[in-house]
């Protein structure tokens, strides 16, 4: 097997525990990072362990002080237990996650390289609205068919939630559903379950009693489905069709450096999950009415990761949602470090308009049992953010791509990532400008317009340019040898492509310097090298400074000479 796992991975996989037993144990986690690291080797998940486990076995014990408690005086960091090492806790608790975290990532690594993929595009929930998946792919040059498309060599991954919308929305399920299925089965597409698409299964299955796994009488749930329904038809072999579909969809998806499940990473939900599903992460069909029995383990697995996972408040405590429901439990923000929430109201996911009506009151211990950040990056979709301009990602680890795209004012997003363009830590895959939606509001195009707004009023109340040819040569000479952001004072003069280098900008800076505005054309020129040319240099704002002094300087002396002009 080729030995997939890097030395870059190291530190993920030797992220920190919540708990190691003995100060002993903390130390030989954190020695082995050091180690492995230092080594510089790759591995495959195999080798990895093996050598961990020569390397502990190696390591020289100095004294026992029991059945499972060794002094190791190399493993002594400090403290009261500094050097004991838990044999017990080591080899049924911290040997155990290693070797998860090792083959989980060697399989992500292993279905990278069997699928060829180098890089993906997210896709947020669609529901229904193929016109937006269209503008997507356009915006992106995502072109199947064309060899030259600019995204042919990546691969989409559905994030779920492709059905159920309004019915005075523009929205084609069977156009959408169709081309979808169809991307997965050529190979260009991945597609994750969502709720709604589980929820479309349990409408559809019925139960030996003559009832359905999801109550078709529930008036919330009719209005929810009832417009896919009616473009499928209901109980029709097309209907039929598509939730023998769903049923084969994967409930996440391990690229190795990235992941990606409908709406919650949780590795003690998704652990318990692995015997209830295929190779392929989907389901296993004997387990489909499971899935919907509120007294089976997997429902509550399945309603954490895909529909979020929910705490109860304290006994006593609620709040009113907006149908002025009064409600006892949350759905939680499990993406967020257990440092940066205190109360209910930090934790708490819900519309901006009802966040005031979360209580403030402290957690309870056992509040954070989902706040475990993922040791790689996870990419969700579900929680229906307000749609922005700007989209952010929701930590350094978590991205999100439901930005409502559901209603037809939103665009969908897409998130685009190459899995492997990270060098030091898996977090660089994380990034604002890994968002994109057809026509994007590029922030690099809104400063430039803006900026040339400004420039258009502050050059309006100067007077207009004085000509004179000594005074020109001058700032000519000057940007090229003095100022010269691209060169920095290299430029030969001589040089006829180099000497026209700023010749569009020495009017405005004539003009400027004309007006005796220092401060203008200082900023001027700060603002063309830093975002019209695009240069950053560490003593920008003092070269520029500089120059605009020595420029209006230079003219003041023009000026004051009689007939000179």
């Amino acid at each position: 097997m080729k030995k997939l796992i890097e030395s870059k991975h190291i530190a993920s996989l030797f992220t920190n525990l919540r708990q190691y037993g003995l100060r002993g144990n903390s130390a030989l986690w954190l020695l082995l990072k050091e180690t492995l690291i230092d080594k510089q080797c790759n591995f495959t998940s195999e080798g990895l362990l093996a050598w961990v486990d020569q390397f502990v076995s190696n390591l020289p014990i100095e004294q026992h002080l029991g059945e499972n408690e060794v002094r190791i005086n190399a493993l002594n960091r400090g403290g009261m237990s500094g050097g004991i090492l838990d044999l017990d806790y080591w080899h049924n608790t911290m040997m155990p996650i290693l070797k998860s975290r090792c083959e989980d990532l060697e399989q992500g690594l292993m279905f990278c390289l069997s699928e060829q993929i180098t890089s993906l595009l997210f896709v947020g929930d669609v529901h229904g609205q193929d016109a937006k998946l269209n503008a997507l792919f356009e915006d992106q040059g995502f072109d199947v068919e064309d060899a030259s498309s600019s995204f042919v060599d990546s691969k989409l991954v559905f994030i779920g939630d492709l059905i159920d919308n309004s019915p005075i929305s523009k929205v084609n399920h069977l156009s959408l559903l169709t081309k979808v299925k169809d991307l997965v089965e050529r190979k260009h597409a991945y597609c994750l379950l969502g709720n709604h698409e589980f929820n479309a299964i349990g409408w559809y299955l019925q139960k030996a009693d003559g009832s359905f796994c999801r109550d078709r009488s529930n008036v919330s749930n009719q209005k929810q489905h009832k417009f896919f329904i009616q473009q499928v038809g209901e109980n029709s072999s097309l209907h039929k069709m598509w939730i023998e579909w769903f049923k084969t969809l994967p409930l996440f998806l391990n690229f190795g450096n990235i992941k990606a499940i409908h709406a919650c990473w949780h590795e003690e939900s998704i652990a318990k999950l692995k015997p209830y599903l295929n190779q392929d992460n989907s389901l296993k069909e004997k387990f489909w009415y499971s899935a919907f029995d509120k007294q089976h383990e997997l429902y509550q697995l399945i309603e954490t990761l895909l529909k979020g996972p929910e705490i109860c408040l304290p006994d006593g405590v609620s709040f009113s949602d907006k149908t002025g429901t009064d409600r006892n439990h949350i759905r939680v923000a499990w993406w967020k470090s257990r440092s940066e929430v205190e109360t209910y109201r930090d934790l708490a996911v819900v519309p901006q308009s009802q966040v005031l009506n979360i209580p403030t009151v402290k957690l309870n211990k056992d509040a954070l049992q989902y706040n475990e950040q993922p040791i790689f990056p996870v990419v969700v979709g579900h929680y229906t953010l307000t749609p922005t301009p700007f989209p952010e990602c929701l930590s350094n680890k978590v991205v999100c791509v439901d930005f409502n795209a559901a209603k037809d004012e939103n665009p969908l997003i897409g998130y685009y990532c190459n899995i492997d363009g990270w060098d030091d830590c898996p977090s660089e895959l994380i990034s604002h400008s890994g968002f994109s939606y057809a026509n994007e509001l590029n922030a690099d195009r809104v400063v430039s317009k803006g900026l040339i707004g400004f420039m258009d009023v502050m050059f309006s109340s100067i007077p207009p340019l004085i000509n004179h040819e000594a005074f020109s040569h001058y700032v000519h000479q000057v940007l090229l040898q003095q100022w010269d952001p691209i060169f920095v004072y290299s430029a030969d003069p001589l040089d006829e492509e180099l000497s026209n280098e700023y010749a569009d900008y020495e009017t405005e800076v004539m003009r400027l310097a004309q007006a005796y505005k220092v401060d203008e054309l200082t900023t001027y020129l700060v603002l063309i090298e830093q975002h019209w040319i695009g240069i950053e240099r560490e003593d920008s704002e003092r070269v520029c400074a500089s120059v605009a002094h020595q420029i209006v300087t230079a003219w003041s002396e023009i000026d004051t000479q009689p007939n000179d002009k």
